[in-house]
């Protein structure tokens, strides 16, 4: 449901992005230069449906391949300046959809929330 979500809100703000799209930008955006891989890894999915995204963000200018000094397989993925643009015009966009989830829940649960993933998040870094 939160897929849809995301892409409904996009949708009616006629942003043309998908969610996916939008987190790969996102993920690029806080690791630039990482490789198609590790930008799979970090988003949880395969590579083929990294490489078909990476490849449409690609074809709107949102992100640049610069290929590996070291090995001409590998390519690390950039931002480009239009990219950067479309996060930082979603950042009010992402606040929207932040406040309506938040909605849901009174302040300790959000707080309880909050504190929970991030103790996730801390366990899963160590165990890496």
């Amino acid at each position: 449901y939160q897929r849809t979500f995301i892409n409904k809100i996009f949708k009616d703000e006629d942003l043309d992005i998908t969610s996916e799209q939008w987190f790969v930008l996102k993920t690029v955006d806080s690791r630039p230069g990482a490789t198609q891989t590790e930008i799979a890894n970090s988003s949880l999915k395969d590579k083929t449906n990294i490489t078909r995204i990476l490849d449409q963000l690609e074809k709107r200018s949102y992100i640049e391949r610069h290929q590996d000094e070291n090995d001409r397989r590998i390519y690390r993925i950039y931002l480009s300046r239009e990219g950067n643009d479309k996060l930082k015009a979603m950042v009010p966009i992402q606040k929207k959809i932040d406040e309506t989830c938040a909605q849901a829940l009174n302040k300790k649960e959000y707080q309880d929330i909050i504190a929970g993933l991030n103790k996730i998040s801390s366990y899963i870094k160590k165990k890496l």
